[in-house]
């Protein structure tokens, strides 16, 4: 009896693709992926502020619902 995972082929994508997804040097990708991150994070912090508009008053220019951002000052 042969067991069936020791059988089983591992799924390895193309290298195109890898190439597409993560690049040639996944460190330096990895490395960019926390730089961006963190530069997201400070700016919504410390330069923008998310407001969610609720009601009416504003329409048309202002939808229910809707997201502005706003200058942190």
């Amino acid at each position: 009896m042969t067991d069936l995972a020791t059988k089983a082929p591992s799924f390895r994508p193309p290298a195109w693709l890898r190439t597409a997804l993560i690049g040639r040097r996944p460190k330096r990708t990895l490395a960019r992926i926390v730089v961006l991150v963190a530069a997201v994070l400070l700016a919504r912090a410390y330069v923008v502020l998310p407001i969610h508009v609720r009601g009416t008053s504003m329409l048309p220019t202002y939808q229910d619902g809707g997201v502005n951002l706003v200058n942190v000052e």
